[in-house]
């Protein structure tokens, strides 16, 4: 076999180590890329499912504004925000990335939580 023959099959054989190598690395990138998906999938279905059961409270529920809400329970509107920062109700912001935003009150779950405080 000659010198020639011989470095051309070694320049073949160099060839096929990089494509492989090549072809490693972008598997190795690719593997990373799905879990980096499947984690933020994990997280969508969290979100979704926290969104469908925001939906189905919003089907079923009689929402009030906070001063529907206090003459409801004859208290003052501030008395509602007092036990919503407190923690003792929930209230949901109509904008949550907004701290002033109007709130919004499930009737339901107001006396739910009203009534595991008493």
């Amino acid at each position: 076999m000659s010198t020639a023959k011989v470095q051309a099959m070694l320049e073949a054989f160099d060839d096929r180590v990089d494509r492989l190598t090549a072809v490693a690395t972008e598997h190795t990138e690719l593997a990373v890329k799905l879990r980096v998906l499947e984690s933020d999938m994990a997280e969508l279905r969290k979100i979704l499912k926290e969104v469908a059961g925001i939906v189905a409270r919003a089907q079923r529920s009689d929402w009030l504004t906070a001063p529907e809400l206090a003459a409801e329970l004859k208290v003052s509107r501030e008395q509602i925000i007092r036990l919503v920062q407190a923690g003792r109700i929930r209230g949901y912001r109509l904008d949550p990335d907004s701290p002033k935003s109007h709130m919004r009150f499930d009737r339901q779950e107001v006396y739910e939580d009203l009534r595991s405080v008493t």
